[in-house]
């Protein structure tokens, strides 16, 4: 599995359990899919736990990365307008953006 296909599975994971656990009144409800792609945001492949569908309807996404140059951010998506935007560089914010910090 690819770094896209273990994003979109994990964003998929997300979608579905928090629209079923986080809403029991909603189950047998239609649930829909989509894959997303984050352009600029390809050598991160770290998602693990990072995951969250909040109640103001966007969708969080912390992602890094293990190749030691690059640092960790997290992202907004807007499933509604297809919109990303960066919320936070985890770099920028500790004072280790460009420092050879590896996340394993």
């Amino acid at each position: 599995m690819n770094r896209r296909q273990r994003i979109s599975f994990l964003l998929l994971t997300v979608l579905l359990l928090g629209g079923l656990l986080l809403r029991p009144d909603r189950l047998g409800a239609q649930v829909r899919a989509e894959s997303v792609a984050f352009p600029g945001y390809e050598e991160m492949d770290g998602a693990y736990h990072g995951l969250l569908a909040a109640a103001n309807g966007r969708v969080y996404l912390g992602l890094c990365t293990h190749n030691g140059r690059d640092d960790a951010v997290l992202l907004e998506y807007d499933p509604t307008g297809g919109r990303t935007r960066l919320a936070a560089d985890l770099g920028r914010a500790t004072g280790e953006k460009g420092r050879p910090v590896s996340t394993r």
